[in-house]
């Protein structure tokens, strides 16, 4: 839950804390939280693909316990201005167990506007 939140303040994403498997101890957690912090100042130093790749990476290592990473990878990607691979990340969180209603409501407004800005360009 701390990780999500973390990321959460750093991308914009929804807060999905609440909906995500909370999990014991696990000797991974160090590492991800390590990386996050790495994926956070990425982000806000506007290297968005690199943190894109870290927070999918997060996901990777910690078995899925954190969708958020996926909603904070493409919003990392939105932000690079790759809307096409943002679209298909958003799409991918929708089908994530542990997402919170918030969470998959904003997933959707944004493959809503990101298609919609995808048909004007």
């Amino acid at each position: 839950k701390q990780l999500s939140a973390l990321k959460s303040k750093a991308t914009g994403a929804p807060v999905v804390a609440g909906g995500e498997a909370a999990g014991e101890a696990d000797p991974k957690q160090k590492q991800a939280e390590t990386m996050a912090q790495k994926a956070k100042e990425l982000f806000r130093d506007g290297k968005y693909k690199e943190a894109a790749k870290l927070f999918g990476d997060i996901n990777e290592l910690m078995g899925g316990k954190f969708p958020s990473m996926t909603y904070n990878a493409a919003r990392a990607y939105e932000m690079a201005g790759d809307l096409e691979t943002a679209v298909i990340i958003f799409k991918k969180y929708l089908t994530l167990p542990n997402v919170s209603p918030e969470g998959k409501k904003s997933a959707q407004e944004k493959i809503d506007a990101l298609s919609a800005t995808e048909l004007v360009d």
